[in-house]
C-alpha cells in the first residue's frame, strides 16, 4: 500500500505495528522485502549433494535427514579455509529447506521387508 501511494510510511507503520525505520528501509530498498535464507553450501555443492542422495537411493541405500546433515557437514569441512571450530552441523530446518529446493527428493516412511526380500544374497537369489 505504501509503494502504491495509498498509505504513508508513518501511517502504515502504525496500522501494521511495524517499526517506522524497518518499514522505511524495506520501501527504500536498503533491506530486502523477503528475507533470503543464508546458504551453507554453494549452489553447485547443493546440487552435488542432491545428486548423491538420489544415487544412493537408487542403489538401495536411502538416506535419512540426519545422513544428509552429516554429509553437508563433511562437504563444508572440505572447503578451503574452513575453521573446524566454527563449523556446525546444519539444522533440521536447513534439511527441510534443502528438500524444498530440490523437488526430486521426497520423504518416505521405511517399510518392513518381507522374509522373501530379506533373504536375497549377492547373486539376487533367495537362500
Amino acid at each position: 500500500m505504501v509503494k502504491s501511494g495509498r498509505l504513508s510510511i508513518n501511517r502504515a507503520a502504525k496500522i501494521y505495528g511495524i517499526p517506522y525505520g524497518s518499514l522505511g528501509d524495506k520501501i527504500r530498498g536498503r533491506r530486502p522485502i523477503c528475507a533470503t535464507p543464508r546458504r551453507l553450501l554453494p549452489s553447485a555443492d547443493e546440487e552435488r549433494l542432491a545428486t548423491w542422495v538420489v544415487e544412493m537411493c537408487r542403489r538401495g541405500f536411502g538416506q535419512t535427514r540426519e545422513d544428509i546433515r552429516q554429509k553437508a557437514l563433511e562437504i563444508m569441512r572440505r572447503k578451503p579455509g574452513a575453521r573446524e571450530t566454527e563449523l556446525k552441523k546444519p539444522s533440521r530446518q536447513w534439511v527441510i529447506d534443502f528438500m524444498k529446493n530440490h523437488p526430486q527428493l521426497t520423504d518416505r516412511t521405511p517399510m518392513a521387508l518381507g522374509k522373501e526380500r530379506a533373504h536375497v544374497n549377492s547373486h539376487g537369489l533367495s537362500l
